[in-house]
């Protein structure tokens, strides 16, 4: 009876053996079985609808993926309804639809890494209470995902974790210490815009708050953007304005304004578009050029033929309709279009050649270090006044200038 034990003692132990050895899977990756914990290692993507370890489905639980895999590949745990829990690495970027049918999982947090995820990676989840996320990665998944809490995680002022919650219908603000914004049905969703701001969507509309729920823009605009620093372009009626982070409506939409570009700090302009026009504003708003895009003009001219054989074999189909008209000829009609644009003067701005549009270079007094040895003493360089750099001596500071160009 000892023998056998121990035997069967032997054989349990090799087998326990056989399992946890790690298993080369997909080049540069390995799979390991200890109990009920899948460990994944080595460097690369888990490929899609790959699953070596298959044949322990029912046994996995716990799902441990180690630092060094890039992707969680489609159906690589599909319909695995014993795992519980599953950890992923910051070295992983994407994710395809990994955990379909995984109706015992509870909890899971994506880490920040992660900048795309399949919308239906946690579909036919039903107990799935709570999904950590990183904002960029997606908003929903699935489509039984009412009784989760959704945290969708990104980096506000001071570089403070916030989680946007989304519970059912209801939408909130939190950090890790309290909620900013508690959860209500007060708002449809709640975004990050820029800096110390986030987009509110109400009814359809778009509005803007500050992190502790104070309201700077109603939410009665069609349409609020980011549009470079400082700036935020709006639509209503399908005319587009620009304001600033406060509020102040720089261009209104009643110019009718179709389009506007982002605001380009180096020259202080904002493009935009309207009627058959493109121009540009300052940073107060004010139009400082404008020029027409003509469009294409079109005229009609009229040829007859009688003998072409091109000619004949276009209008044939025609002909038994023009019976009447035989005597005059087959009529042919083409199009013409012809481009006709005048040249406009436009105020181009010209970055200065000598400084590179900075506006400053290196102090040639102390070789832009600042200081400057006379005698055996270290001085402040008096040119720059210890800074390293001086004005252009090109452009003296301005940076360029604007010269006048025909388009």
């Amino acid at each position: 009876m000892k023998k056998f034990l121990l035997v069967l003692m032997l054989m349990c132990f090799f087998i326990s053996s056989i399992e946890a050895q790690k298993n080369e899977f997909a080049g540069s990756l390995y799979w390991e079985l200890n109990g009920d914990v899948l460990n994944i290692s080595g460097h690369g993507r888990i490929p899609d609808y790959e699953d070596p370890w298959e044949k322990h489905k029912e046994s996995i639980r716990k799902v441990v993926i180690e630092n060094g895999v890039t992707y969680i590949g489609t159906y690589t745990f599909h319909d695995y309804k014993n795992i519980v829990s599953v950890q992923i690495p910051n070295s992983v970027t994407s994710m395809g639809s990994a955990f379909t049918g995984c109706s015992k999982l509870t909890n899971i947090v994506i880490p920040n890494s992660v900048t795309s995820i399949d919308g239906i990676a946690f579909y036919e989840c039903p107990s799935l209470m709570s999904i950590v996320v990183p904002y960029v990665a997606g908003n929903s998944f699935g489509q039984e995902r009412s009784s989760c809490t959704l945290y969708r995680t990104f980096d506000g002022p001071n570089q403070t974790t916030y989680f946007i919650v989304e519970s059912g219908q209801q939408r909130g603000l939190k950090n890790a210490d309290k909620w900013l914004i508690p959860l209500s049905n007060t708002y449809s969703d709640i975004v990050p815009l820029v800096d110390n701001y986030l987009l509110i969507k109400k009814n359809g509309r778009c509005g803007m708050i500050t992190f502790d729920g104070r309201e700077i823009v109603p939410a009665e605009l069609d349409a609020l953007e980011k549009c470079g620093t400082g700036f935020l372009r709006f639509k209503i009626n399908g005319f587009w304005g620009v304001m600033n982070y406060a509020g102040k409506v720089i261009i209104p939409t009643d110019r009718g304004y179709t389009k506007i570009g982002d605001y380009v700090s180096f020259t202080k302009r904002i493009p935009y578009e309207m009627d058959g026009y493109k121009g540009e504003c300052n940073n107060l708003g004010v139009q400082v050029s404008k020029i027409k895009v003509t469009a294409p003009k079109q005229t009609t001219t009229t040829s007859s033929s009688s003998s072409s054989t091109t000619s004949s074999s276009t209008t044939s189909s025609s002909s038994s309709s023009n019976k009447n008209n035989s005597s005059s000829g087959n009529t042919t009609q083409t199009i013409v279009v012809e481009h006709q644009h005048t040249p406009q003067p436009v105020q181009e701005w010209q970055a200065c050649f000598g400084c590179g549009g900075m506006g400053t270079m290196g102090c040639d007094n102390c070789g832009g270090s600042g200081t400057k040895y006379i005698g055996d003493r270290l001085h402040r360089c008096s040119r720059c006044n210890g800074q390293g750099i001086i004005p252009c001596n090109i452009c003296y500071g301005s940076k360029g200038k604007y010269i006048t160009v025909y388009r």
